[in-house]
């Protein structure tokens, strides 16, 4: 990443460098879409999101589950300043209570089952979306 950003550039313009299984949180426009970062490859983040790095006992894919959660987006989404851009501030963010699970078994079923959830929401998509290629492509062929 040094390479890339100058320290004026990141300490002007960027809130943090992230790193692999880090969550990261949008704090302004769409507050609360989540992301958990797969990539090994160092990058930074800009102001409007925040990223949460696991302590030792939290698995990463269970604290993505947890964010992306729809009742615990509402919470971060009700505290949220009503502006022409909505935004959220990190203090007020880390304030929001979270039910979170210490046992790291249960956070591993947990993660496995919402991430298979979202790979199976993914495969359908894909192929809703090879569907309406193909009827586009019928539609085509039939007022030829």
């Amino acid at each position: 990443v040094e390479k890339y950003l100058s320290d004026d550039v990141f300490n002007t313009n960027l809130r943090a460098y992230i790193k692999k299984d880090d969550i990261l949180f949008t704090t302004v426009g769409s507050i609360g879409l989540v992301s958990l970062m797969d990539s090994r490859e160092e990058a930074a983040i800009a102001q409007n999101i925040v990223a949460f790095r696991a302590k030792e006992n939290f698995l990463p894919e269970y604290l993505y589950a947890l964010f992306s959660n729809e009742d615990n987006q509402y919470k971060a989404k009700r505290i949220a300043m009503v502006a022409v851009q909505p935004s959220i501030k990190v203090s007020q963010l880390v304030n929001v209570e979270y039910m979170i699970s210490t046992n790291i078994e249960e956070q591993e079923r947990i993660g496995v089952f919402f991430s298979s959830l979202q790979s199976l929401i993914t495969l359908h998509q894909r192929k809703l979306e090879h569907l309406r290629i193909q009827k586009k492509s019928l539609l085509q062929q039939l007022f030829v």
